[in-house]
């Protein structure tokens, strides 16, 4: 994935600046109201006529505040388990090398000095039982270490869409600033024209390739959690096949998409279709800053899931259902 510098206006539009509106007239249009634009063409118009309106962006500024949030809790969260785990190993590993070391010369004595089959049935069941629970022990211990690896891959992740929220954001600013000589038409021309000609297409047919790969590898993707045994769908495996960045999140997931001078953030959810599918519904893309129109994000098709597929797994039940969770996709099983 490439990120580059801000997009620059058209090169056809850099030959017609001569002779526009100077700022003040744009400063002055801006306190006649957005009706005074309704004649403006293109899918950004509408918010082109608000563009000095932060309001446009709250969604992704709120979801950039929320994941700041998130990280701060999590990275104390992080060292607690982590010691959690170094103390557990510690009174875990000296206590298993013993039961491997003299597993066999505990036995001997065992044999040695039963005084019937009674007392050495008896005695073995004992040795059996304390060497089931340190294995007891040492499972939840690999569990707990599990989940410390997941902890840090979720703050990792959490990371890395803050850094694309941010780099998102931080191209507004330049855009507007290479255009502010310009008219509220000619700025919406201008994003019109780069958003169609530049990021459209490409966008679509990643989402195209991503929904292919979906349909025909899907139980490929499928795998067993480490923690529960639940079988799930992780992001990495996506992304070691896409031209996007995808984050899967509880309440959400974002593809991001990058090109040079262009950055696209698309937000939605896993839903039911009207064919019973599960697919990702996109609610709301920002390019460069920009809120995407419902216009342009209607074009986007996000990838589908089988249900009726899914359900047939072993185990999955007639109701199963697919939920969304830190860096995953989850296969609930239910039945009826």
């Amino acid at each position: 994935m490439r990120s580059g510098s801000a997009p620059q206006p058209h090169q056809a539009g850099r030959r017609r600046r001569a002779g526009l509106l100077p700022v003040l007239a744009v400063l002055a249009s801006l306190l006649v109201g957005t009706a005074a634009y309704a004649h403006l063409t293109g899918a950004f118009a509408e918010y082109l006529a608000v563009v000095y309106d932060e309001s446009t962006t709250d969604k992704l500024r709120e979801d950039l505040e929320t994941a700041r949030r998130e990280i701060a809790k999590l990275e104390p969260e992080l060292d607690a388990r982590r010691k959690t785990f170094l103390e557990n190993r510690d009174a875990a590993v000296p206590k298993l090398l013993f039961y491997q070391d003299r597993g066999l010369d505990l036995s001997l004595e065992l044999l040695r000095g039963a005084g019937s089959v009674t007392d050495l049935l008896g005695s073995r069941w004992l040795l059996q039982r304390q060497i089931e629970l340190e294995l007891d022990r040492l499972d939840e211990l690999y569990r707990s270490y599990l989940q410390v690896g997941l902890t840090r891959q979720s703050l990792q992740s959490r990371q890395e869409l803050l850094a694309m929220i941010e780099s998102n954001l931080a191209l507004r600013q330049p855009f507007l600033d290479s255009v502010g000589e310009l008219g509220l038409e000619e700025i919406a021309n201008y994003l019109d024209i780069d958003w169609v000609s530049e990021v459209e297409e490409p966008l679509k047919a990643a989402l195209l390739a991503d929904a292919g790969t979906v349909a025909e590898s899907w139980r490929e993707w499928l795998a067993e959690s480490p923690l529960d045994g639940s079988l799930e769908l992780a992001a990495g495996w996506l992304n070691e096949r896409s031209g996007l960045s995808y984050y899967f999140r509880a309440d959400h997931l974002y593809a991001v998409y990058e090109q040079e001078g262009a950055n696209v953030i698309l937000i939605g959810q896993l839903l039911q279709n009207e064919r019973g599918d599960a697919q990702l519904m996109l609610e709301a893309g920002f390019y460069n800053g920009f809120a995407v129109p419902d216009k342009a994000l209607e074009e986007l098709k996000g990838f589908e899931l089988p249900y009726a597929e899914l359900r047939r797994l072993p185990g999955a039940g007639e109701q199963a259902y697919l939920q969304q969770a830190e860096g995953r996709i989850v296969v609930v099983a239910k039945n009826d």
